[in-house]
């Protein structure tokens, strides 16, 4: 199920519209109410460990790398 706008999620990131999604999950445009920023926002629908995993792996990576064609990862739950 798809975040509503204007939804306030994990209390800082106020989602303003979809940006795109698939099978796995959806990538929202937000404002993050902390820092005073857009950002973006992957939401991950498939429960299984598996995924949980491979969706925590890919966040601790990304958050781990400095490019300019890669997004920056500041916040991961």
């Amino acid at each position: 199920m798809p975040l509503a706008i204007g939804y306030l999620l994990n209390g800082r990131y106020r989602v303003e519209r979809i940006l795109g999604q698939g099978g796995m999950g959806a990538v929202y445009l937000a404002h993050d109410d902390t820092l005073g920023l857009e950002c973006a926002v992957k939401e991950n629908l498939n429960p299984s460990p598996d995924a949980e995993r491979q969706f925590r792996r890919e966040a601790t990576l990304l958050a781990s790398l400095r490019h300019h064609n890669l997004p920056r990862v500041t916040d991961h739950f």
